[in-house]
């Protein structure tokens, strides 16, 4: 919820306040994600192979963070503005979140 309510407002403001609400909820979310892994992974698909999977996360996150700046550099290189991209990516946060609820 704070990676869909950060980028919703990013999109929604033209504010100088926008960015600092932005990365303020991001650092929520990432806080709570640090918290929570661990926990969930081992409960969801139990401790005999938690370090593999922590692994393969890892790396997905990780390869993850290093394509994302390319797509939206090429994305600001096409002429969008951040707040369309913003927007895509609130709808896509909501999209993955709802299909998390499906698993």
């Amino acid at each position: 919820m704070p990676t869909i309510l950060a980028c919703a407002i990013l999109a929604a403001t033209d504010s100088t306040l926008g960015p600092l609400a932005f990365f303020s909820l991001l650092g929520v979310q990432s806080s709570l994600m640090s918290v929570i892994h661990g926990a969930v992974w081992a409960e969801v698909y139990g401790v005999i192979h938690l370090g593999a999977i922590r692994a393969f996360a890892t790396s997905t996150m990780v390869f993850a963070s290093g394509l994302a700046p390319a797509i939206v550099g090429a994305l600001i290189g096409w002429g969008w503005i951040i707040a369309a991209i913003a927007l895509m990516l609130t709808v896509y946060s909501v999209i993955t979140s709802g299909a998390a609820l499906f698993e």
